[in-house]
């Protein structure tokens, strides 16, 4: 056997570590799914606010959470707010 690493036939291979986005969790890992890449954002809401985002989020037949619920209500805000032509205000 050929020497490697100082020993004979003992091989050691270093990669960089990887992003999965398989949707499959590693045993032992922690934590929600990747969901990709983007910028975490802390948003303080006001009891009332929240109870109506849940409330919505209850309403949709697919039950999404409340920070998928926070998601698809700023896509539709930008949506209509490009449409309409922008921002005022």
């Amino acid at each position: 056997m050929p020497l490697i690493n100082g020993r004979s036939g003992d091989i050691t291979v270093s990669m960089a570590k990887q992003t999965v986005k398989s949707g499959k969790r590693r045993p032992g890992s922690r934590g929600p799914l990747p969901t990709g890449k983007g910028r975490p954002v802390l948003v303080r809401i006001q009891p009332p606010q929240f109870a109506a985002l849940e409330a919505w989020a209850k309403r949709q037949p697919d039950k999404p959470t409340v920070p998928e619920a926070l998601r698809r209500l700023a896509e539709k805000a930008l949506t209509c707010t490009a449409e309409s032509g922008g921002v005022t205000g």
